[in-house]
């Protein structure tokens, strides 16, 4: 339905493939009331590099850190029945755990119409190694089920591991006969 970046080749990439009704080219400037409440699903990654240990670390003292401010009212606002979050790996360790622990505070205390929590959120550091995907990448994920809209879920669990397949998993043998001389 929505989407945001500010980065101009990225909205040309996602406008090409995604066609979506809004294209917001700076969240910081997106109308969350505007838009609609109780989406089935919203995702959002939030710039990585403020606590990323290739960045210079700066959280939320970087202008960037500070993006999760929006994506965290969009959900408070708009209340969608589920969301996923992700950064990576030290937006959980940094400051001793401080942004991780301010965010699924945040979440954990957005009120339903019964004044009680809304959300069940579990959130887990996965690599995607452990996932079936051939390259080693440490992120964070938040999973948010909002619990009127799914009453009989009490939680959200992470898949468990599986194996990367072996890359001859995927290849054919080829006669080397019939290859073009240059091949051999």
């Amino acid at each position: 339905a929505f989407s945001s970046d500010s980065d101009p080749k990225i909205m040309d990439f996602i406008r090409e493939n995604f066609k979506p009704k809004i294209l917001f080219d700076d969240i910081r400037q997106r109308n969350n009331r505007a838009l609609q409440k109780g989406m089935d699903l919203y995702l959002a990654g939030f710039p990585c590099q403020p606590f990323s240990i290739a960045g210079h670390q700066k959280g939320f003292d970087d202008e960037r850190g500070k993006i999760v401010n929006f994506v965290l009212r969009h959900i408070q606002q708009n209340m969608p029945k589920m969301f996923i979050l992700e950064n990576v790996k030290g937006f959980t360790t940094l400051n001793r755990g401080q942004y991780v622990q301010q965010t699924v505070q945040f979440l954990k205390q957005i009120k339903g119409n019964d004044s009680q929590p809304a959300y069940w959120v579990s959130h887990r550091v996965l690599n995607t190694a452990d996932h079936g995907i051939p390259h080693r990448r440490l992120r964070w994920y938040c999973v948010g089920i909002l619990k009127s809209a799914y009453p009989n879920c009490t939680a959200f669990q992470f898949p468990e591991p599986v194996s990367c397949p072996w890359m001859d998993t995927f290849l054919q043998e080829v006669e080397t006969s019939t290859l073009p001389p240059k091949m051999v």
